[in-house]
């Protein structure tokens, strides 16, 4: 994709995090990012959720005992063709509404591997 059609506003790193899903004020479903950045994440889930909803998001992070909560909206929620299906039904890109400053930062830190690490 050209610079010219990025609407990311930070760059999307490979991250695994554990979600919690809220909708309404209520827990619906969990899921698991396949990238993340400081603004938004791609997420696989159970559960379908329309454009345009207003979600929380309880991210855990390594090393940190309290999840992260974080509004967010949906961009896009696809459902994923049973031939590229393993566990999860839906690939679902938020945007983060309110999130913590050193987000970006943290996604950049759980990426980074160790020096000498296997790739």
């Amino acid at each position: 994709m050209s610079p010219s059609n990025e609407r990311r506003a930070l760059p999307r790193e490979p991250a695994h995090l554990a979600a919690v899903i809220e909708l309404d004020g209520r827990e619906i479903g969990c899921g698991v990012s396949r990238d993340a950045s400081g603004s938004g994440l791609l997420l696989f889930t159970h559960v379908h959720i329309a454009d345009g909803a207003l979600v929380t998001l309880q991210l855990f992070f390594p090393h940190e005992e309290q999840p992260r909560r974080v509004d967010a909206s949906v961009i896009r929620s696809e459902r994923i063709r049973p031939e590229e299906r393993i566990v999860w039904d839906y690939r679902m890109a938020v945007a983060l509404r309110n999130p913590p400053g050193d987000l970006q930062e943290l996604v950049q830190r759980i990426t980074r591997r160790p020096p000498g690490a296997a790739v």
